[in-house]
Formats: C-alpha cells, sequence, structure tokens
C-alpha cells in the first residue's frame, strides 16, 4: 500500500464478505433486495461524507481519497446491520408454556 491508495484493502474485503453474507443470508427475494438497497444507501452516505470538503471550499484532492475511504468503512456497517436483521427475522421463537388457571 503506497500513499496514493485510498484506504485500506482488509477494510474493503470485509465490506465484500460481509455485504455477501447480508444479501445472500435474506429468506425471500425481497428481503434479499432491501438488504441491497440498505448497503448501497449505506455506500452513498459514505461517498457524500467523503465529498464534503468540496462542497464546503476544502481541499478537493483529498475528497476522492476520502470518499474512497468512507464507502467500504459504511457499507460495511450497512451489511452488519442487514445481518442483524436477517437473524431477527429468521429466529425461531421457542413456545411458551400454557398458562394453569
Amino acid at each position: 500500500m503506497n500513499n496514493t491508495t485510498p484506504g485500506n484493502p482488509i477494510i474493503f474485503l470485509v465490506f465484500i464478505v460481509l455485504t455477501v453474507i447480508a444479501i445472500f443470508g435474506a429468506k425471500p427475494a425481497k428481503w434479499k433486495l432491501y438488504n441491497l438497497l440498505v448497503i448501497l444507501g449505506a455506500c452513498d452516505i459514505g461517498i457524500a461524507l467523503g465529498a464534503v470538503p468540496v462542497a464546503f471550499g476544502g481541499n478537493s484532492e483529498i475528497s476522492g481519497h476520502l470518499a474512497a475511504a468512507f464507502m467500504p468503512i459504511f457499507g460495511a456497517a450497512g451489511a452488519y446491520v442487514c445481518m442483524r436483521r436477517n437473524s431477527k427475522r429468521n429466529a425461531v421463537l421457542a413456545p411458551s408454556a400454557p398458562v394453569k388457571p
């Protein structure tokens, strides 16, 4: 990794792995699509936060590096949220014992 490489390759690898687990862990196709949209939205938030220096007249050279670094971080956070939703949605509740009068 040199000075011109934006972001950390390990974070990008974690982002890819979490995204695959979150998308393929959802049961119906509808939830797979929702998870994909949530992850893409989180990535968009990361890119938008990375572009903030350009919007406020800051250093435009660093904005590309920030956007490329924030995108997998926020995408991995979105994938983690989707994984938690999948596990809660797919959990089977134990039947409760009937209450005796």
